[in-house]
């Protein structure tokens, strides 16, 4: 068996929107109201840095999700799970057997991990 661990540098920061929101409609996610609402207020406000306690120049943000957001987490999962799902289809000709499920990739966090047999 072989297992390939790839880690995502700063997940947050680098999700492209646009990406995630294709992802986001695929998996029928972004088809509501609720999820146009909380996506809206993703990609509005600006961004502010606050060091050597001064704030530094505002700047609005076009890439990531927003760290604090109490929905963040939950749009990462979602977004990672939509990326799963991708990279199944693209490689899913190989898959190992784990309990009763046969498994290619596993996912937790900001973790990814493909798995093959030889």
């Amino acid at each position: 068996m072989f297992i390939m661990a790839l880690d995502v540098a700063k997940a947050y920061d680098s999700v492209h929107r646009s990406r995630a929101l294709t992802i986001l409609r695929h998996m029928g996610v972004a088809n509501n109201k609720f999820f146009d609402l909380l996506w809206h207020s993703l990609n509005i406000g600006e961004t502010v840095v606050c060091g050597g306690g001064k704030l530094g120049e505002p700047w609005l943000s076009s890439r990531g999700i927003k760290q604090g957001c109490p929905a963040s987490p939950i749009l990462f999962c979602l977004i990672m799970s939509g990326l799963q799902r991708y990279l199944e289809r693209l490689i899913g000709h190989c898959s190992i057997k784990i309990g009763d499920e046969n498994r290619l990739i596993s996912t937790y966090a900001d973790d990814i991990k493909i798995m093959c047999t030889s």
